[in-house]
């Protein structure tokens, strides 16, 4: 299934099998001048959805690692500048993000929390986070409906 851990290649399959959406290991981008870069989070089994990029995060202990939140941040800017990631040699122009949390404890943690806050106060227009809750899957795209699903 390519790089990433075992939540990320559940996901692909999830989203493959209840939501009809294919879901692409994203090669490389290229920054607005040209030039190729290798962003952090595409060796960590980042993925692409459409116009999407999608990072799925399924710890339980929320984004707690030295590379999380910068790896986050990094594919909330290039959404928001419209900035071209690279499939099979075609540019696809990335529009918006998703971040998913495959244990609803992973989003309540405070780390993540924190984190969440300062993303959709700076990123609101492009990003999405999606929680499997103890109900099923939900999609927030504001911090005050999140934190209410979330109970804190």
């Amino acid at each position: 299934m390519g790089r990433g851990s075992i939540g990320e290649d559940w996901y692909v399959r999830y989203s493959q099998l209840f939501t009809d959406e294919a879901l692409e290991a994203h090669l490389r981008f290229a920054d607005p001048t040209g030039k190729t870069r290798y962003p952090d989070f595409v060796h960590r089994g980042g993925r692409i959805e459409g116009n999407t990029l999608v990072e799925v995060k399924s710890t339980r202990e929320g984004l707690r690692s030295g590379h999380d939140v910068p790896q986050i941040r990094e594919m909330l800017k290039l959404a928001q500048k419209r900035g071209n990631v690279y499939l099979g040699g075609e540019p696809v122009t990335i529009s918006s993000a998703r971040l998913v949390f495959t244990h609803v404890d992973g989003a309540r943690a405070p780390s993540s929390i924190k984190a969440l806050e300062d993303f959709f106060e700076n990123f609101k227009d492009v990003l999405t986070v999606e929680v499997f809750l103890e109900t099923g899957p939900a999609k927030f795209t504001d911090i005050a409906a999140l934190k209410a699903a979330l109970g804190v």
